[in-house]
């Protein structure tokens, strides 16, 4: 289960480039004690599912598989989806997930958000 209660600090100016901190903060949102990537991408795969007919959540993943993709290729919404929990990006899917499992909706500040975070690319 994803735990949208965790407050995300590993992006914070204090914690910034700790690894450490983002690490154990992956681990305390799907709710585990060590990393166990079976679990994950099946949390990650059930939570792309019940999202994926969301349209601002489609806006959000093309935003990332346009702006953010770091390869030369052309990303499956799942697969940029698997990508939105890296270290650039969790903090923002972390505040998405939060608000379409709270309200079945996207905040329009979130998009907001991810549109800034990649306006200078």
């Amino acid at each position: 289960m994803y735990n949208t209660s965790v407050n995300l600090t590993y992006h914070d100016k204090e914690h910034y480039n700790n690894d450490t901190v983002y690490r154990k903060e992956l681990l305390d949102v799907f709710s585990l004690q060590q990393f166990d990537l079976n679990q994950i991408s099946e949390l990650q795969n059930n939570l792309f599912n019940k999202f994926s007919s969301n349209k601002d959540f489609i806006n959000i993943i093309n935003i990332v598989n346009e702006k953010g993709n770091p390869w030369p290729i052309q990303l499956s919404d799942s697969e940029v989806f698997i990508l939105m929990f890296s270290y650039d990006l969790f903090y923002l899917t972390h505040e998405l997930i939060q608000s379409l499992l709270a309200n079945n909706q996207v905040e329009k500040t979130i998009i907001i958000k991810f549109k800034e975070k990649f306006n200078n690319i």
